[in-house]
């Protein structure tokens, strides 16, 4: 499974892998050069593509949504954004 960013699969190797391995098995919400991914990996059965959802919980988003409010009062009032909740 690649719940990495970036390049850390490399797809072309990945589609072959899939379709000289039919036993072997792939979940990917990320990809080498997204939003495209490499031809053929979505016509291979061994694998299943998700959107970019790895983020989509309740709890996660809740975190975003109140980081982004928390955000905004500090810039409006005059002090920097914070990336940790």
């Amino acid at each position: 499974m690649n719940a990495a960013r970036g390049p850390c699969i490399h797809e072309v190797d990945l589609v072959d892998h899939l379709k000289n391995n039919p036993e072997f098995r792939a979940g990917l919400d990320v990809y080498e050069r997204e939003p495209t991914m490499a031809a053929g990996l979505k016509d291979c059965p061994n694998a299943v593509i998700l959107p970019h959802i790895a983020s989509a919980t309740f709890w996660t988003r809740s975190g975003m949504s109140t980081l982004a409010a928390r955000n905004i009062v500090a810039m409006l009032k005059g002090h920097k954004a914070n990336n940790h909740s």
